[in-house]
């Protein structure tokens, strides 16, 4: 509890990440707002999807309409990516 007249003490980096719920630990389940705004070099949510649809990283989009994806979707890419399908012509039917 502060005195009267007693200035409050400056917020560290950790504290404001713990109340703010923009930024992540990594300890938590998801990437916060600024960790996928890092990874995606966009601030806007709609650009955020875009680009994270783009490079066959997984997520959701929550109530809110932003993205909301799971550190395992970049910490193990294999396990999250999508196998590339073979190609085929779609001109030259196939042979049985």
């Amino acid at each position: 509890m502060r005195k009267h007249g007693e200035q409050p003490s400056p917020r560290t980096p950790a504290d404001a990440s713990a109340h703010d719920g923009h930024r992540g630990k990594s300890d938590d389940l998801f990437l916060g707002r600024h960790e996928v705004e890092l990874l995606t070099g966009a601030k806007r949510k709609r650009r955020q999807c875009e680009v994270l649809a783009k490079n066959g990283i997984w997520h959701a989009i929550n109530a809110a309409g932003w993205p909301v994806v799971p550190r395992k979707a970049i910490q193990d890419p294999a396990r999250t990516a999508r196998a590339p399908s073979a190609w085929s012509s779609a001109a030259v039917p196939r042979r049985s």
